[in-house]
């Protein structure tokens, strides 16, 4: 499992108000340079970002942190379609 990261400190008040954007982000994709790409750009967002590098990790990760969004490879996509529908 990869780690988590938290949002910079200034971003919290952003995430108390009642906005409608989520307070975290799923991203499941085999690609390091991906994932790296994708927290940068979420992070500076201040949403907190989960990772996984395959499908069956990512699956595990929706289910603990109840992920609202999830930013899938087109590959984890196919294979967790319905999986993912379940929860």
């Amino acid at each position: 499992m990869l780690p988590c990261y938290s949002p910079p400190p200034a971003c919290h008040s952003f995430l108390l108000t009642k906005n409608p954007i989520p307070s975290s982000v799923l991203v499941v994709d085999p690609s390091a340079e991906n994932r790296e790409v994708l927290r940068t750009v979420l992070h500076q967002l201040g949403l907190k970002i989960y990772e996984a590098d395959e499908a069956n990790a990512g699956l595990a990760m929706a289910e603990e942190h109840h992920s609202r969004v999830i930013v899938l490879d087109m590959v984890a996509g196919t294979y967790l379609e319905r999986d993912l529908e379940a929860l």
